[in-house]
C-alpha cells in the first residue's frame, strides 16, 4: 500500500482516496506560538505530506536548549541489549566502506574505536525523503491542502543542531532524496529509487521515516541502516517489527496494541447498544458487528489473532462474511478500484443488516469514502474507530455530518488529530513551541494549517531523537548501539506526542491513548475519562 511519506491526516494513497470539491481550510489560530487545530467551522483536509513519515524525541525540555533533549549521560548508550528484537540486533558494519569514505564506515588503527555504516570522524550521515508535489498532487484531487516545506524544515533542524557544536563531535550532513506524488511508478519503485541513493550513492547512518511501501524498509534492514519512523497515524504489525530491529516508530502504536485496546474501550463507552442505521441513532436490538480494514499483513494479521476473539469475548462475534478486506492502492491508478471495493462494503453490510463498522484506517481514507458511499445508500452505522480515521479533521472540512459520525467512539493516541483547537492545545509543551519557533525563525514560514504543524513537530521530533540516540552512545556508533541506546530512553515527551516509551521489548512509541467519542451537541470529538497505558502484548 502507498502510504503518506509524512502524514498528519491523509489517506490511503500518495494525496488522498477521494475528497473531491472540498475547499482550502482557513488557518487555525496560534496558542504559545503553536498552531491550533482545525476550528469545527473550517473548510478543508489535512492531506498527505511530504518527505518520509518521520518522528523523533522533539525540540528541548524546558532549560535545554534545542538539539539538547536528554542530558548526555541520561543513556546507558552501548550495551548489547537483549529483548524480544534479540541480542545487539543489526549489523553495525553492513554496507560500510572505510578509510573515511563519505557516509562510509571510520577504521582506525589496532585498539581504536570504528564506527558503523555512515560515521566519519567528522561527519553522520542522515538520509531525509520529501515531495515535490504533494500540493499539486492534492489540488488535483479537488483538495488545497498545505504541507509546508519539509526539505526548509530539516534544513533548519539540521542547521541548529550543527551550530550548537554538531553531534558527538560531528556534523549531521542531510542526504535528500526527492518523491513525485504524481509519479506513474509504484510507491515500490520510488523507495527502491530512495534507498539506493541512501545506501549506494551514499552511505547514511539513519533514514528519517518511512517510504510509500515496504521495500524502502527492507532495503534498509539489509544494509544495517537506523530507521526511525513518525508522523503517521498508524504502525505496522508485531511481526513487521520483530522482522526489523533497526525501525523505531515514535508515533503510532503497533497495530496490535491499539487493535487490542480498542474492544475494552468500546465496552466502556457503551458502544454496543442497539442502532437504528436509517436513522444513524440509538434504537432498541443488539448490535451487529462489521469490521473494514486493508488486504495487507499490517491488518490480515491482527485482526484475526487480536480484534475478532476480543470481540467475541466481549459478546459481540463478527459473523466472516462481515469482515471485509480492501485491496490497498499501490499506486494512484488503482485507487479507484480501491473505492469500488468500499461501496461494495457498504451494500454488503446493509444487506447483511450490519448496525456497528469497526473501522481501521491508516490516516482518514478509508473512513472518508466508506462514509461517503454509505451517506449515498442513506446508511448510516455506528462507528468503530482510532486516531486513524482522523474524524474531527474530516468534519472540520465538510466530508463528514454530525449524522454519520454520531455515536461514533474508540480509542485516541494523538490529541493533536484527534480534538478541536480548543481541547488539543493543553497537550502542547516546550519541546512543541521550541520546534515552532525555532523553524518560525529559521524558515520565516508560519505553519498556517494543521498539516504544516503538524508535519513540521513531527520532523522536529525524528531529528532531535535521533541525535539523543548518539549522543547517549558510549564507545562505537553504529547500529547496534543506536539501537540500545534509543531502547533505553525509557518513557519521554515528543512535540507531536504526549508520551512515548522505548525498550528492548518495544520499538512503537505512544505509551498511552484515550477513550474518544464524538459529542454531538458541540460536534467535536471528546476525550473521556483518563489517559491509559497501551496494553502490554503477550
Amino acid at each position: 500500500m502507498m502510504r503518506g511519506l509524512r502524514t498528519a491526516v491523509a489517506t490511503v494513497a500518495v494525496a488522498t482516496l477521494a475528497a473531491c470539491g472540498s475547499t482550502a481550510a482557513p488557518a487555525p489560530r496560534a496558542v504559545d506560538g503553536v498552531p491550533g487545530r482545525l476550528s469545527a467551522d473550517a473548510e478543508g483536509l489535512t492531506a498527505p505530506t511530504s518527505g518520509p513519515s518521520g518522528d523523533g524525541s522533539a525540540g528541548p525540555p524546558a532549560g535545554l536548549a534545542p538539539g539538547s533533549t536528554h542530558p548526555p549521560d541520561s543513556s546507558s548508550g552501548g550495551s548489547t541489549a537483549t529483548g524480544r528484537f534479540g541480542a545487539g540486533s543489526g549489523s553495525s558494519g553492513a554496507g560500510s566502506s572505510g578509510g573515511g569514505a563519505p557516509g562510509g564506515s571510520r577504521g582506525t588503527s589496532s585498539g581504536a574505536v570504528r564506527h558503523g555504516v555512515g560515521v566519519t570522524a567528522k561527519e553522520i550521515f542522515i538520509g531525509i525523503g520529501y515531495t515535490t508535489d504533494a500540493e499539486q498532487a492534492n489540488r488535483a484531487l479537488g483538495v488545497e491542502v498545505s504541507q509546508g516545506d519539509t526539505k526548509a524544515n530539516a534544513e533548519a533542524i539540521i542547521a541548529d543542531i550543527n551550530e550548537r557544536g554538531g553531534v558527538a563531535g560531528r556534523k549531521l550532513v542531510p542526504v535528500f532524496h526527492a518523491y513525485e506524488a504524481q509519479s506513474a511508478q509504484t510507491g515500490a519503485q520510488q523507495d527502491q529509487a530512495a534507498c539506493s541513493r541512501y545506501t549506494e550513492d551514499n552511505k547514511v547512518f539513519a533514514v528519517m521515516g518511512d517510504g510509500y511501501s515496504d521495500t524502502l524498509r527492507a532495503c534498509l534492514l539489509k544494509a544495517g541502516v537506523l530507521q526511525v519512523v513518525g508522523g503517521q497515524l498508524y504502525a505496522a504489525e508485531r511481526e513487521t517489527f520483530d522482522a526489523n530491529p533497526q525501525m523505531f516508530n515514535l508515533g503510532a502504536p503497533m497495530q496490535d496494541r491499539w487493535f487490542k485496546a480498542l474492544t475494552p474501550a468500546l465496552v466502556r463507552l457503551g458502544y454496543f447498544g442497539g442502532w437504528d442505521t436509517a436513522a444513524g441513532a440509538p434504537a432498541p436490538g443488539k448490535a451487529n458487528v462489521g469490521v473494514l480494514a486493508f488486504d495487507q499483513p499490517m491488518w490480515t494479521k491482527p485482526v484475526p489473532r487480536v480484534l475478532l476473539p476480543a470481540l467475541a469475548a466481549a459478546g459481540h462475534p463478527v459473523a466472516p462474511d462481515n469482515v471485509v478486506y480492501i485491496h490497498a492502492p499501490e499506486s494512484n491508478a488503482e485507487i479507484g478500484a480501491a473505492a469500488a471495493e468500499i461501496q461494495n462494503a457498504v451494500l454488503r453490510f446493509q444487506q447483511n443488516r450490519v448496525t456497528h463498522v469497526v473501522l481501521l484506517d491508516t490516516t482518514g481514507g478509508l473512513t472518508l469514502l466508506f462514509a461517503s458511499a454509505a451517506r449515498n445508500q442513506q446508511y448510516y452505522p455506528r462507528y468503530g474507530v482510532g486516531t486513524t480515521s482522523g474524524l474531527q479533521a474530516l468534519y472540520d472540512l465538510g466530508a463528514l455530518t454530525d449524522r454519520e459520525v454520531n455515536g461514533a467512539a474508540g480509542v485516541g493516541w494523538d490529541p493533536y488529530i484527534d480534538l478541536p483547537t480548543a481541547d488539543s492545545e493543553r497537550f502542547a509543551n516546550a519541546k512543541s513551541r521550541s520546534c515552532m519557533e525555532l523553524l518560525k525563525r529559521r524558515t520565516g514560514q508560519e505553519y498556517g494549517s494543521t498539516n504544516e504543524a503538524s508535519i513540521a513537530l513531527s520532523q522536529c521530533d525524528e531529528l532531535y531523537t535521533t541525535v539523543d540516540a548518539v549522543r547517549g552512545i558510549v564507545g562505537s556508533i553504529d547500529l547496534r548501539s543506536a539501537k540500545a541506546s534509543l531502547e533505553s530512553l525509557g518513557s519521554f515527551q515528543l512535540a507531536s506526542v504526549p508520551r512515548v516509551s522505548f525498550s528492548r521489548a518495544k520499538h512503537d512509541g505512544p505509551a498511552e491513548f484515550s477513550d474518544l467519542v464524538w459529542d454531538t451537541p458541540c460536534t467535536c470529538v471528546k476525550y473521556v475519562g483518563p489517559r491509559r497505558a497501551f496494553p502490554q502484548l503477550d
